[in-house]
């Protein structure tokens, strides 16, 4: 670019206001990832696991976001509410909205299964695992046939789990939100921004 008298070097305050919405932005990531697993099956695996890392994620921000203004008085750091696990405090947040949390029923045991896989995958130990199955196929195709990927040791992280549990936490926390009395479209959207910029020499 060519430097123009009348367009002389300045220095700006440039001043950006954003509000950062947790639940938007880690949902979105996640759902990103999972379209990008199936339009790139190169490395989908990984992709998949960042979207549960991100499910997991996306349930703490819930969390964090609700939890200090449901519970002003004992969500403070160091109290009880606070210290306890993203589950453990959904739970008491569903409570609060009249939610009833069924865990042994989708979409609650689902969200438990993505908290617990995030744990596995942050708190990572060795392990072995025996999977059986019959298998039908031609002779020659029998080593394509039999070869068994990490999906069969993280079933979580298949593509079509990754698809339902990634529902599940949509369903869940909109069951929630609903019953808090909140506007359905608010949970995912991204927050405002409001900027000014100001000459200053």
């Amino acid at each position: 670019m060519q430097s123009n008298a009348d367009d002389p070097v300045c220095t700006f305050a440039v001043r950006d206001d954003h509000d950062y919405r947790p639940v938007a932005d880690l949902w979105h990531g996640a759902t990103v990832l999972i379209k990008d697993a199936k339009a790139n099956p190169a490395g989908s695996y990984y992709k998949r696991m960042g979207a549960i890392l991100l499910l997991a994620a996306t349930v703490e921000g819930f969390g964090q976001t609700l939890g200090p203004e449901l519970f002003p008085g004992d969500w403070i750091e160091g109290r009880e509410y606070e210290r306890l696990g993203p589950y453990e405090k959904l739970k008491k947040i569903a409570r609060k909205a009249h939610v009833s949390v069924a865990t042994d029923r989708d979409p609650w045991k689902s969200v438990r299964a993505i908290i617990k896989a995030r744990n596995d995958f942050a708190h990572p130990k060795p392990a072995s695992k025996t999977i059986e199955r019959f298998v039908t196929c031609r002779q020659s195709e029998v080593d394509d046939a039999t070869r068994v990927g990490m999906e069969d040791h993280f079933p979580i992280l298949s593509e079509a789990e990754t698809d339902r549990v990634a529902q599940c936490v949509k369903d869940a926390l909109e069951m929630i939100w609903r019953g808090l009395g909140r506007y359905p479209l608010l949970l995912f959207m991204h927050g405002g921004s409001v900027g000014s910029v100001r000459r200053v020499a």
